[in-house]
């Protein structure tokens, strides 16, 4: 088998093997396999750390592993790495091999490789090295561990999150004993950071089969050890519809945006924790959007994501419910500028998300929901809005009008809404006669 490389790679490939030996190794040749372009290559090689950082000293090299032989080179304004040939033993941490052996043997690299479709090397002095039967796996579309399942979950724990990665990005799926090795061991993934993680559900989210993926974690019991308020998903019905079944249906048809889908995820899951029932029967869950909002912000903070993303996931979850009610002109402004253009889409992504993801489509909240967006393109159309900074009084005028200061925020604050419900015009003319009149 051969393959078609770019003029960096063959060039990177030359100088190894001119100096040794060097392969091309794991993922960039699973994606050129799958016919697809690979992110980013990855490179092995028998030469020792010292020697390759001599070969590639006009590269820009830069230690990234030193303890792992690993060197970091620019080629062309991209990076490449490039690690010594290695075997690794025993395990600290689940993640940290106790031991590391420098070698000169490619099949023995591979050998402590997490997958079969990631253990393949390739130069285009001997071609293509699939030991694992990769290739098999990959035009099968299986994902399957590397030896022991078993073993390898415990040398890396992440490999957990990494196959589920593998099913959302590419559309495979696990093997039997992959998955009964997953579901077994799915508890060592408490010893992994909550950073790396958050990393992976995040991979996992943005691919075109994250609806898929996050089925099997349910499967296998990994999401609820995750994320626990999904454990009660499972068997809640809200109408007719099942909880967790529409949730991962909204995920899919939203925006392939983390931001929205994180939201996707959360909007609807403090309905768990808000179910009631009235002495008539009637079930509601009133509320839901704030606790949805909670338990977002609690399980991401838990997971580590930064505060822009948590802040926008939360305002987002928490304002869902705008496609139900009825807001004033007033309420959509400060939506307006409390949100953004970027947070105001992925929030209308969002709602017609919720819509395709029903089993029954009504025809109201399809017509609320472009009600609600033109009402807020009419807004925007009209021009500026200001914000409570942007009010045309001071705290200096407010004192010269005899107010005392302890009252300005107040002030500002009714004299804003005011404004904001077209009431009175941001005139400092007409906000002092305003005052002057009332008080």
């Amino acid at each position: 088998m051969e393959f078609k490389l770019n003029s960096d790679v063959k060039f990177i490939l030359e100088q190894l093997n001119k100096n040794g030996t060097g392969f091309l190794v794991g993922g960039a040749i699973r994606d050129m396999i799958l016919e697809t372009d690979p992110g980013d290559y990855d490179f092995a090689t028998d030469i020792d750390y010292r020697t390759l950082k001599k070969i590639f000293r006009d590269y820009n090299p830069k230690e990234v592993g030193a303890h792992f032989g690993i060197l970091m080179i620019s080629v062309n304004g991209k990076e490449y790495e490039i690690a010594k040939f290695r075997q690794e033993s025993g395990i600290y941490n689940s993640r940290y091999p106790k031991m590391i052996k420098f070698i000169n043997n490619i099949d023995l690299d591979l050998e402590r490789r997490d997958f079969t479709i990631n253990a393949l090397a390739y130069n285009e002095y001997t071609g293509l090295k699939d030991p694992y039967d990769g290739i098999h796996d990959i035009k099968n579309k299986v994902v399957r561990f590397v030896g022991n399942p078993k073993l390898r979950i415990e040398e890396d724990s992440l490999r957990i999150m990494r196959a589920f990665r593998f099913i959302s990005k590419l559309g495979f799926e696990l093997d039997r004993k992959a998955s009964e090795a997953i579901y077994e061991k799915r508890k060592f993934l408490n010893k992994i950071s909550k950073e790396r993680i958050y990393n992976e559900i995040k991979e996992i989210l943005l691919g075109k089969n994250a609806k898929k993926a996050l089925m099997e974690m349910k499967r296998l019991g990994i999401l609820e050890l995750i994320i626990p308020e999904f454990k009660y998903s499972y068997n809640l019905y809200v109408g007719n519809e099942n909880l967790f079944n529409k949730i991962i249906r909204t995920v899919h048809f939203s925006d392939n945006d983390l931001v929205t889908r994180l939201s996707a995820l959360f909007y609807n899951l403090g309905k768990v924790n808000t179910e009631t029932i009235d002495t008539k029967g009637i079930i509601s869950y009133e509320g839901y959007e704030k606790e949805s909002a909670l338990i977002a912000e609690n399980q991401l903070k838990f997971l580590k994501a930064s505060n822009e993303i948590i802040n926008s996931v939360k305002k987002i979850v928490r304002n869902f419910i705008l496609l139900y009610g009825k807001p004033t002109k007033k309420e959509l402004k400060k939506l307006i500028l409390d949100f953004g253009d970027i947070n105001l889409k992925r929030l209308f992504s969002l709602m017609e998300a919720d819509l395709k993801a029903r089993k029954y489509i009504s025809e109201t909240d399809n017509t609320n929901l472009k009600n609600l967006i033109n009402r807020v393109e009419n807004i925007k159309k009209e021009g500026n809005i200001p914000s409570i900074k942007e009010v045309d009084v001071t705290g200096v005028d407010l004192i010269n009008l005899k107010f005392e200061s302890k009252d300005i925020g107040k002030l500002k604050s009714e004299i804003y809404e005011l404004i904001l419900d077209e009431k009175i015009q941001n005139l400092k003319k007409e906000i002092i006669s305003y005052l002057m009149n009332k008080y």
